[in-house]
């Protein structure tokens, strides 16, 4: 039995539940740009805003179905939704945001805008040669009533009046066929290629997939809050496009690493490594109709497979982030730290390590600290990201703050601090000293990545020889990709 709460309440051409209302009313709270075309469409045609909800609801739910009875002065969004059914890249479209308001919402937003620029468009033109034709006509009057000859070209613009009011209304009432089709091609193509940018901006800003690993998977308030983030915020954009690509490479170099370490099989459990399932598992696979099924397991990582155990490597320690955020860094720099920062918050979230970012430029200005066993916190990750102190460099008190926490808190022993800095800064001889010296002792490694220094090394990396030196900034994907991977994305 359908509950209420999915029953069909009726509109212009399709029949949109209660569900889809609710949804796309939630849609419109979020993103502006939905009352602001409806607005603008309904001064074109009647009733535009339930067209436009009409295809929100179509493009999270492509089953909606239409209705069986269409008032007269409705047909026109009849029209309107034919001309969108004829096109494949509306049906890949409808894939793509099936069941993700997020996305139905982003892709309704182009959609809408260009089909009311088109429509819009065609009238306001009509409109203007209206206006353009009215003009010519009265300007010939006044030489006709000065006994010049002028009754052809008269007679010429009174037709041509009479035809731009014909466009006019077809522009007003009809729909062009053509130009719709183009106008909904375009918008199709155009939303495919912004959730495609914004999965992979937000993708670089969530964590692990990995069974057993603390992640952090955006439902749709957070996903929505995202994206609306990504969309205000030019410095996130580049972090997000930057961390997408690390993150990659930093997966990519940890999955080449072999593990021997686990051989013996020890009992069944639930899973998607195909190369430990059960044989059994893959008579649904070869089977055409219940392949869909087979998948459905596999993605949900329910298939049965075998659960290896062997003798346990240790773990890695954990990891402290020192990033510089002094005015220096400001821009590019910042970006680029931030980047490598969300990289490598990704490996040790993978790989189960607790971790701390320091934040510091002339003052240690932020401190955030998880243990291993803690998830992601959306709302941390996005301060981190946006703080920027500016001002001088002391690197000595970022390095300060990172022995107090390796030293008080309990599961920070043996860490492996990074320092990102483009190396600007004084370091008194003592302190070197006494920090090296604290350094072996209490087992701690200490990795540099310098920024954008032509090449002047400062003094970690002329002494420990465990640093990356950058000369430009690009160089992490071009002749230094191979140093980057090797050193800092296998810590």
């Amino acid at each position: 039995m359908v509950t209420s709460s999915l029953c069909p309440t009726g509109g212009l051409a399709y029949a949109v539940n209660r569900w889809q209302r609710y949804l796309y009313e939630e849609a419109k709270r979020h993103h502006a740009v939905l009352p602001q075309l409806e607005e603008q469409g309904d001064a074109l045609k009647p009733r535009y805003a339930e067209f436009q909800r009409e295809v929100f609801a179509r493009l999270i739910n492509a089953k909606t179905p239409p209705l069986e009875t269409v008032e007269e002065e409705n047909k026109w969004a009849v029209t309107l939704h034919g001309l969108v059914n004829e096109l494949p890249e509306f049906s890949l479209l409808q894939k793509r945001c099936r069941g993700d308001e997020v996305w139905s919402a982003l892709a309704t937003s182009c959609m809408s805008k260009n089909i009311v620029a088109k429509i819009g468009g065609d009238r306001e033109r009509a409109l203007q040669e209206i206006d353009r034709i009215q003009k010519m006509i009265a300007h010939l009057q006044i030489l006709q009533d000065r006994n010049v000859n002028v009754d052809r070209r008269l007679s010429i613009e009174r037709r041509s009046l009479r035809d731009a009011k014909k466009e006019l209304k077809h522009a007003t009432e009809g729909i062009v066929p053509a130009a719709i089709r183009g106008a909904v091609r375009e918008a199709c193509n155009e939303a495919q290629k912004a959730i495609s940018q914004a999965e992979d901006s937000i993708d670089a800003l969530t964590f692990g997939d990995d069974p057993g690993v603390p992640c952090y998977r955006p439902n749709a308030d957070r996903k929505r809050a995202l994206a609306e983030k990504l969309a205000n915020s030019k410095k996130l954009q580049k972090i997000a496009e930057l961390a997408g690509r690390l993150r990659r490479m930093a997966v990519e170099k940890q999955r080449t690493k072999t593990d021997e370490s686990a051989s013996e099989v020890s009992q069944l459990e639930q899973g998607a490594d195909v190369e430990r399932l059960l044989p059994t598992e893959f008579c649904d696979f070869l089977d055409p109709d219940r392949e869909a099924l087979f998948f459905s397991r596999l993605l949900e990582r329910q298939c049965i497979q075998y659960q290896l155990k062997g003798k346990e490597k240790k773990a890695r320690g954990p990891l402290v982030l020192a990033v510089d955020e002094s005015g220096s860094m400001r821009g590019t720099k910042e970006e680029w730290s931030k980047a490598v920062m969300l990289a490598l918050l990704d490996v040790a979230i993978r790989q189960k390590r607790s971790w701390a970012v320091i934040h510091f430029s002339g003052e240690v200005t932020r401190v955030d600290v998880k243990d291993k066993k803690q998830g992601v916190d959306h709302a941390q990750l996005m301060q981190c990201l946006e703080h920027f102190s500016g001002g001088d460099t002391n690197i000595p008190k970022a390095l300060k703050k990172g022995e107090d926490i390796i030293i008080g808190e309990g599961n920070f022993k043996e860490a492996d601090i990074v320092l990102i800095t483009d190396g600007i800064a004084e370091f008194p001889p003592a302190w070197i000293e006494r920090f090296m010296a604290w350094k072996k002792e209490k087992h701690v490694s200490l990795f540099t990545i310098q920024l954008d220094v032509g090449g002047k090394p400062h003094w970690e990396a002329r002494q420990s020889g465990r640093a990356l030196i950058l000369k430009t900034l690009s160089d992490i994907f071009t002749q230094n990709v191979g140093d980057f991977e090797q050193s800092v994305l296998a810590i």
